[in-house]
């Protein structure tokens, strides 16, 4: 896949080398690149810390902190610790891809905030559903060649849910 070269700035916390065998800089870099320039235009930076502070920040993935939330210039954080916390060590060598899914999920959800506060007019209550649908779309753009894989290591589990779902 072609990574274009965003002028985003990717600052990786020191401390998640040690904790996950994962590259965030590469793996972040190949999900912006099926991102449209258009969607991430005047995005300052990504950044990657271990973990939030704050009681209300403990459970979140990632923010978005936009000129609304008094920032300079716009930028995300992600929070690894969130992402991965439920995530065994050994996925992250056998199926690299899941570690790359998760984490795709918490950055194009903020890079929806981005782009839904540059360029439409979404009421504050429909924010959140906006972003969940973007993630969705950009994911099935990144992952397109996961896709065989993905039926065949999670379809099984997802039909015996709708399965058991049905039958409640």
């Amino acid at each position: 896949m072609d990574t274009k070269n965003y002028n985003i700035k990717i600052d990786i916390d020191e401390n998640i080398f040690h904790k996950f065998p994962f590259n965030f800089e590469k793996n972040i870099r190949y999900l912006l690149a099926v991102v449209p320039t258009e969607h991430i235009t005047q995005l300052n930076s990504v950044k990657v810390v271990s973990s939030f502070s704050g009681k209300q920040q403990n459970a979140a993935y990632g923010f978005y902190y936009g000129k609304r939330e008094g920032a300079d210039m716009p930028s995300i954080i992600i929070c690894a610790d969130n992402i991965f916390r439920r995530l065994p060590r050994f996925i992250f060598y056998l199926m690299p891809f899941v570690p790359r899914l998760f984490l795709a999920d918490t950055l194009y959800h903020e890079i929806a905030h981005h782009y839904q506060r540059l360029t439409h007019g979404i009421k504050k209550e429909n924010w959140e559903k906006n972003a969940e649908t973007y993630s969705k779309h950009m994911k099935k753009r990144a992952f397109r060649g996961y896709k065989w894989v993905l039926f065949v290591l999670f379809g099984p589990f997802l039909f015996f849910k709708k399965f058991f779902a049905k039958n409640k």
